[in-house]
């Protein structure tokens, strides 16, 4: 009987020793049972949440949730509990909770289980890291606009119009050519000739490394639609192997002027005009 009483006098003394290491912890912890109860609370958690400490025992974990992810919340839960396991704060979960007065916050959240007389239960450390959230979502932020700028300089550069006279503008490509900037390339050129009403305008390809399908096909459609506004495309920087490629590709290029250089496509253009 003493043996017994000394042993229950040294679970309590566990127990009590427990529950004032997380009283003292200093991230909030919320500790559940198996049915998702909040059975312990410390003081950082009643500051984080807002709450005081006997308005959360007993209530479900989910109370500490925003509304929209409680229902499904329920399910991973009691998924977990099946299962359970330690999981450490930085998983890279985008994980939210709810303050009493209804303010969501960014969290980081770790979970460990806890065998005790009274069965498992979840320990949950809670972590507030709004500030750190906000820092890297302005970072990104940043970094979109930056690469937005940078895309809309690369833009403006990759398919310039210059004009050489009234009748006569130069559009240089230079670099690859993939489906986005094959429709820019059009556009740009149409709303160009549209603009200034020229009357001849003049791809210069010296630049662009390959040319493939996709390049023929876009001067193709370019040719065309400048043919529908009244103006003519010439075709500049066809070098040999461009032209054995423009050949083996079937490419029909019957109906656009082609230059081997743009120096002698600008005196065929002016000496047209």
């Amino acid at each position: 009987m003493a043996a017994l009483q000394e042993r229950v006098s040294s679970q309590r003394h566990a127990e009590d020793q427990w529950r004032q290491l997380i009283e003292l912890a200093p991230d909030a912890i919320v500790v559940t049972n198996g049915a998702g109860h909040i059975v312990l609370v410390n003081q950082q958690a009643e500051v984080l949440f807002g709450y005081e400490r006997a308005e959360l025992l007993d209530q479900p974990i989910e109370i500490l949730m925003p509304a929209a992810h409680r229902r499904r919340h329920v399910a991973l839960r009691d998924q977990y509990f099946g299962a359970p396991h330690t999981r450490p704060m930085g998983s890279g979960l985008d994980l939210r909770a709810v303050r009493k007065d209804g303010q969501e916050f960014f969290v980081e959240i770790s979970l460990s289980p806890w065998s005790s007389d009274d069965g498992t239960m979840i320990i949950c450390t809670i972590r507030d890291i709004t500030k750190q959230k906000q820092a890297e979502l302005e970072r990104q932020r940043i970094q979109e606009e930056i690469i937005r700028v940078q895309e809309a300089a690369l833009q403006e550069l990759s398919t310039p119009l210059i004009p050489i006279s009234d009748e006569v503008m130069v559009m240089p490509l230079i670099g690859s050519i993939d489906t986005r900037r094959a429709q820019r390339v059009v556009e740009t050129l149409l709303e160009g000739i549209s603009t200034t009403r020229a009357g001849v305008a003049i791809l210069d390809i010296t630049g662009v490394p390959v040319v493939d399908t996709q390049v023929a096909n876009t001067l193709l459609r370019a040719a065309n639609a400048a043919k529908l506004l009244g103006a003519k495309i010439i075709l500049t920087g066809i070098r040999p192997e461009v032209a054995q490629t423009l050949v083996g590709l079937g490419a029909d290029l019957s109906s656009i002027t082609t230059y081997g250089s743009l120096q002698r496509g600008i005196a065929y253009a002016t000496g047209l005009n």
